[in-house]
């Protein structure tokens, strides 16, 4: 067993102790801060995502107050319907354990 939250004398917290607990006191939850990452469509091919924090698997993230994030959609073919999806993407290099979240 490990301490988690208690004084070793030494930094010993990591992103997953963080991780562990964001899971399971929150869950998966766009929080209700900022405008909680409210998107709209600029233009046919950008979406705006605006300032707000989320959790998803423990893992948080978040568009810094006051600012945005736009993301680029692809062109569709004429005269077809279709759905996109624009959702967070989260990645973990397994030799460096580096973590990055980017919109997908």
């Amino acid at each position: 067993m490990r301490i988690v939250t208690g004084y070793r004398g030494e930094p010993h917290i990591v992103s997953d102790d963080l991780q562990a607990f964001n899971k399971g006191a929150i869950g998966d939850a766009i929080l209700p801060i900022g405008q909680r990452l409210h998107a709209e469509l600029t233009t046919s091919n950008n979406l705006r995502i605006y300032d707000g924090t989320a959790i998803m698997g423990g893992v948080e993230f978040r568009v810094e107050p006051g600012t945005y994030d736009d993301v680029t959609i692809d062109n569709g073919t004429q005269g077809m319907n279709r759905t996109d999806l624009v959702c967070a993407r989260y990645s973990r290099n397994g030799s460096t354990g580096v973590e990055n979240m980017t919109w997908a």
